[in-house]
Parts: C-alpha cells; sequence; structure tokens
C-alpha cells in the first residue's frame, strides 16, 4: 500500500490545458504537506500552462545539504529536510518555487479543532522565508502565500485571488483548474481506498463498506509527558484514545 500510495501521489492525472504552455517551471518541495496533496497542486499548475517540477526523493545527500540553514536542533526531521529539498529544486533551475502557507484546512472528521494544521508544517514556509531566503540565496522567487482554508469555499476565492494577483490569471480559469485538481486529488484517494479494501478482504475475507472511517475519536488524555521505560531508558510520550470505527476502542 505504501508503495502505490507513492506512486498515486507523483504520477500525472488528467487535465484540460486552460491556458497555453509556459516556460515557468514551478518548483514543489516533497515535503511536510505539500506531500500529501501533490496531485492536486500538479494538476493545477499544469492545467494552467505551467510546468512542474518536484524535488527529488530524500536522501542522506539532501538532508546533510541543508542542515547549516536548520535553525533549531530541537525541530522534528521532516522540517529539517525542507531546506535539503529547496537546494534541490535551485538544482533543478526551477523559475519559482511555491511552498504556500495553510494554517486551516477543512476538518475530515467531526473534531472541530482538527481543522487547524500541525504548526511547524504550516509555520515552516516564514521559517525558510527568514532563514534560508531562496530569492537572497538563489535568486529564485519564493511563493508562500498565506491561506485560512476553513471551508472549500475559501480556499477557491483565496487561490483565485493569489493567482489574479501573482500571476494575472482570470478567476474564471483558476476555479476551472481548481476543479481539475479537486478531481486528481479525489481519484488518488479513491484508487488508495479501493486498494485498501480489496487487500483487507484478501487478507481476512471480510468486506468493509466503502464509507467507514478508520478513526472517529482521537483523544490525549494526559496534560503533562508519560514516562515510559525503554531498553534501560526512560521516553517521554504521550496517552491517546482512538476510537476505531463504532465500537473498538483501544488506548496508548
Amino acid at each position: 500500500l505504501f508503495d502505490l500510495r507513492e506512486k498515486l501521489l507523483f504520477e500525472e492525472y488528467p487535465y484540460s490545458k486552460l491556458l497555453p504552455e509556459k516556460e515557468t517551471v514551478i518548483g514543489i518541495p516533497r515535503v511536510l504537506s505539500y506531500w500529501d496533496t501533490m496531485p492536486f497542486w500538479t494538476t493545477f499548475f499544469r492545467s494552467l500552462g505551467y510546468q512542474v517540477q518536484i524535488s527529488d526523493k530524500s536522501t542522506r545527500k539532501i538532508y546533510e545539504s541543508g542542515l547549516s540553514a536548520v535553525t533549531s536542533d530541537t525541530v522534528c526531521f521532516p522540517a529539517k529536510l525542507v531546506h535539503g529539498h529547496i537546494r534541490n529544486l535551485a538544482e533543478h533551475h526551477v523559475d519559482r518555487i511555491f511552498m504556500p502557507t495553510i494554517t486551516t484546512v477543512s476538518s475530515e472528521n467531526t473534531a472541530s479543532t482538527s481543522e487547524s494544521m500541525c504548526a511547524i508544517v504550516k509555520g515552516y514556509p516564514i521559517v525558510i522565508r527568514n532563514s534560508d531566503n531562496p530569492e537572497k540565496r538563489f535568486h529564485i522567487p519564493f511563493d508562500a502565500p498565506l491561506f485560512h482554508w476553513y471551508r472549500t469555499e475559501d480556499r477557491n476565492r483565496q487561490l483565485t485571488v493569489y493567482m489574479k494577483d501573482t500571476f494575472d490569471i482570470s478567476p474564471d480559469i483558476t476555479k476551472k483548474a481548481i476543479e481539475a485538481a479537486d478531481q486528481a486529488q479525489t481519484s488518488f484517494e479513491r484508487q488508495l481506498k479501493e486498494n485498501l479494501l480489496k487487500k483487507y478482504y484478501s487478507l481476512t475475507g471480510e468486506k468493509l463498506d466503502e464509507d467507514f472511517e478508520l478513526y472517529q475519536m482521537l483523544e490525549f488524555s494526559n496534560t503533562k509527558p508519560v514516562k515510559v521505560p525503554y531498553k534501560g531508558i526512560t521516553l517521554l510520550g504521550r496517552s491517546e484514545e482512538r476510537r476505531v470505527g463504532k465500537e473498538c476502542r483501544s488506548r496508548w
């Protein structure tokens, strides 16, 4: 499933060319939340006539190439990787680097609090602009618009304004590009889910409803780190309660 997921994330999905092809190459780093939404962004820009260059797969070389710009030793490993991927895009000679700051997305479940993005994920474009500015370091425009996508309507409105202000593309054209991008993202999710259902059936002989919910609830029940002994040392963790489906409940 992981191999299939990666294949589906980075393949090219069908789209109609809404504008003539351009020589401009938009670089998108293969990091953080952009990884999971790659079908959306690649299709969005390609349908508008732009070429898209995704940074290469993460390697030790890519990771180490950006370490000098990391501003915090305690920031998570995926964030540290970002700096190397920015350099990788520069090596590919992209014309612009696109890394939006998306603070909020529509909730995928019943908890309204789940609409907020991880603080590091949503804030890292700001870190990149201040500590590793591609415009100054590589002379590549760094596009990091600030978006608050509480609802789909917010996303559509803010994207159309951004594309008009930055690229002088009309709102009507941008809306059609969003539709194509949504279709690509939906196709990715559908194909992955269909394969998951087949794999589950082949292993258990049980058929799952196509509209099943993997998690109905995820609650962090501790206010302080939980100490967990492990191989002679003590690790700090958190206590979680997960409600899987309607009846099964587990604690971690």
